[in-house]
């Protein structure tokens, strides 16, 4: 059995495909037809919906974004609890007062009312996460006067203005079973971005760490290397000797293929027969005695 079949199996399995009685004409592109008077939802439509919503999170994730999950539904409150305690995101619940986007001042004025209500300035989410789209369209208004990216879950007998509102639709019936499976992608998704993130910047350090203790270790070769010609110890003979073979020259020429009075490397030692081992910077002017 593929992968495919796997994940339309699950789908069904959470009633997934099961819609609502009434069926909006904008929702018939995620419709497969009608049983019994209920719509059945595309599964195929769905499992593309749920992958692009879910790749959405996940870019957000990789950047450090931050997301704001609503829910009404009492059943749904244990589920998206335990996903916002894995993740390590406290869930805001400011977004229960109206126009705590758009308006986010005025429930200021409620301090006086109430002493144990406290709001302070509202942080506006990079995305909003929602649950049950069809009882929370003030959230969805608010967000798109925002232009805050809205991921939801919507149903056959959605309207069309708070269809058109919602940036990635997820076509499914609500119901517990797939609530679970679709909390639990979220998590897996902001899961493992962290954690890819979390190797990135340990790689990124380490090579950082390298490149630092190189170069030191270069400082620290050429702070031993680079010598003046008064402060250079005496040598043995045996060395004398063989620095005597060595010829030193100067590279006039910026590729470095010039030396001395333009005369290439190759042809110098055609004309001497010799065989140069060794060319550093030396002297300014060179004569053909020196070279000798």
């Amino acid at each position: 059995m593929s992968f495919h079949s796997v994940a339309i199996q699950k789908l069904l399995s959470t009633n997934a495909h099961i819609g609502r009685r009434v069926t909006a004409h904008h929702f018939k592109i995620f419709s497969e037809g009608t049983r019994n008077s209920l719509n059945i939802i595309d599964a195929d439509k769905t499992l593309i919906c749920l992958r692009n919503a879910c790749n959405f999170i996940g870019h957000l994730a990789r950047n450090d974004a931050r997301f704001l999950f609503v829910n009404t539904n009492s059943l749904f409150d244990e589920i998206i609890a335990q996903m916002s305690r894995t993740i390590g995101i406290k869930n805001d619940t400011t977004w229960r007062l109206g126009g705590f986007l758009t308006n986010s001042w005025s429930p200021k004025k409620f301090r006086g009312r109430n002493k144990k209500f406290s709001l302070g300035s509202v942080r506006p989410p990079d995305c909003i996460v929602i649950f049950d789209t069809e009882m929370k369209s003030s959230v969805i208004q608010e967000a798109y006067k925002m232009q805050i990216p809205i991921v939801g879950l919507v149903d056959s007998s959605m309207p069309w203005d708070t269809f058109k509102r919602i940036t990635y639709p997820v076509p499914a019936n609500d119901t517990v079973e797939f609530v679970y499976l679709f909390c639990n992608l979220i998590t897996k998704t902001i899961l493992k971005e962290k954690k890819d993130a979390a190797g990135a910047d340990s790689d990124n350090k380490l090579i950082a760490r390298g490149d630092v203790e190189k170069d030191a270790a270069a400082k620290r070769v050429s702070e031993k290397s680079v010598l003046c010609y008064e402060n250079l110890p005496a040598i043995p003979e045996e060395t004398r000797q063989l620095l005597n073979k060595l010829v030193v020259l100067k590279i006039n020429g910026s590729p470095g293929n010039v030396i001395s009075s333009n005369i290439p490397k190759c042809a110098l030692n055609a004309k001497y027969g010799c065989n140069i081992p060794l060319i550093a910077i030396n002297a300014v002017d060179v004569h053909d005695d020196v070279l000798k």
